[in-house]
């Protein structure tokens, strides 16, 4: 046989194999690009559906700590204290525990603990000063799963300036 028929052959059939291996890697990349955009897509939906719950519940546990901020603590007395611990243990097991984020959570139990009453009346104005920072934490953490002092950014947790670098 011929060596340039050979040759000829042997390139024809490496110039095909390699077309349908660049085909076929091309199709997988596709099949891999579809697959992440739809798990990009879930993602999203997933976190705009789980944002939306939060700022339902986050609404009520708000309202809630009304009571241990800074302008009201001094009508918080021992009883008073006992209620709001009752509606906030209320609140976590039927209306907002479970979409708390992991750091809102800690803040959560934090501030709750904080609750618990003084052993003596000496000490009411120190505890009354230990609940309101804590229910300040809570209530801070509760904006940062939220956004609502940044503003939106670009990218998720982000804290500098959105329009950076555009």
């Amino acid at each position: 046989m011929d060596p340039q028929v050979i040759a000829a052959t042997v390139g024809a059939i490496g110039g095909l194999a390699a077309g349908v291996f660049g085909a076929l890697v091309t199709l997988r990349a596709k099949g891999i690009d579809r697959l992440v955009e739809d798990r990009k897509l879930w993602v999203s939906t997933y976190d705009t559906k789980l944002l939306e719950e939060r700022l339902v519940e986050y609404k009520k546990l708000w309202k809630l700590t009304e009571p241990t901020s800074r302008r009201n603590i001094h009508d918080l007395d021992v009883d008073s204290a006992s209620l709001l611990l009752r509606d906030l243990t209320s609140w976590y097991y039927t209306d907002g525990g479970m979409v708390l984020s992991g750091q809102a959570r800690d803040a959560f139990f934090t501030a709750r603990g904080s609750l618990e009453l003084p052993e003596d009346e000496q000490h009411v104005v120190q505890w009354q000063d230990k609940i309101v920072l804590r229910f300040s934490a809570l209530r801070t953490s509760l904006c940062e799963d939220m956004n609502s002092r940044r503003g939106p950014t670009l990218r998720a947790g982000d804290k500098k300036d959105s329009t950076a670098g555009l």
